[in-house]
């Protein structure tokens, strides 16, 4: 679903100056540290173990068909931070593809069409996914929105789990946010106001030559397209949309950053909401629930 999908697939990726503001280096950083789970902060009273088991068999979930194709519904209310559902299915690993049409042909198999990643694993050089049944409920099904009422918190054994970033009632669709980066424009049509327009971001591969004769590959976001998501993220206070400007567990160079932010909010930059929050981002990969 919300896979980095030719940055999964893509050469290598490290923090380097980049030959533009908008570009990422996608040389993998050698002294980068294997990703570790850790446990979640706080302990768990037995409800809420037993609200994981409830979810991962996706009981409080239902299929309908919505106006963009399946969905997942809430079959009960939940606060604000409750558990609502789970991508369940096989662990893979999935490699670093060295040319675009080898990350395509991943993508239409089996395998690769409903894989969903999750963590970057700089010890093997590959992303950990989970890979759910396409032909089941779960998780996997729910549908983008620039507007989510879920994410992705944390994993469970082979599972992700998914906590309401907003109260859900009984009846409502649940939604995340794909955070998609992609070659071409992909239309959103979640309905959210406001919207995008375009689900996660547009990039063109820049390649310019290094000092040992060698090519290095960037990735370039759209320009428009980075400033548009963050007066939408603003407006809905969805301060999880800017997970979709780290590749690898690596943000863009800070100036480049501040630069987007800047032509987003203007003189309002540092009052901006999401530079008041900015700090909430996790800089770590997902923890792994107490079993």
């Amino acid at each position: 679903m919300w896979r980095d999908r030719f940055g999964a697939a893509n050469h290598e990726c490290a923090p380097r100056p980049h030959p533009s503001p908008d570009a990422f280096d996608l040389r993998l950083a050698k002294a980068s540290a294997p990703i570790k789970h850790e446990a979640a902060p706080m302990a768990r009273p037995w409800q809420e173990a037993n609200k994981y088991k409830r979810v991962i068999n996706h009981q409080l979930i239902e299929i309908r068909n919505t106006e963009r194709g399946r969905g997942i519904f809430s079959t009960v209310d939940h606060p604000k931070g409750a558990l609502v559902a789970a991508f369940v299915g096989q662990p893979v690993a999935i490699p670093l593809f060295r040319t675009k049409e080898e990350a395509d042909a991943f993508e239409r198999s089996e395998v690769g069409e409903y894989a969903v990643t999750y963590a970057w694993d700089a010890a093997k050089s590959v992303y950990r996914a989970v890979r759910p049944d396409p032909a089941k409920i779960g998780g996997h099904l729910a549908n983008h929105s620039c507007n989510p009422n879920a994410k992705i918190t944390e994993s469970y054994r082979d599972a992700l789990m998914m906590r309401a970033t907003l109260p859900i009632q009984a009846g409502d669709e649940i939604t995340i946010d794909y955070h998609w980066q992609r070659p071409v424009p992909i239309p959103c049509s979640c309905g959210s106001d406001p919207c995008t327009g375009n689900i996660g971001l547009t990039y063109t591969l820049v390649e310019v030559a290094a000092a040992n004769d060698t090519m290095n590959t960037y990735l370039n976001f759209d320009r428009a397209q980075v400033i548009k998501l963050l007066q939408v993220a603003e407006a809905h206070h969805n301060i999880d949309a800017l997970r979709v400007l780290r590749i690898r567990d690596q943000w863009m160079d800070k100036e480049a950053l501040l630069k987007f932010f800047q032509d987003a909010f203007g003189s309002g930059r540092r009052d901006a909401w999401l530079t008041q929050n900015f700090h909430r981002l996790a800089r770590s990969p997902l923890p792994a629930a107490d079993d």
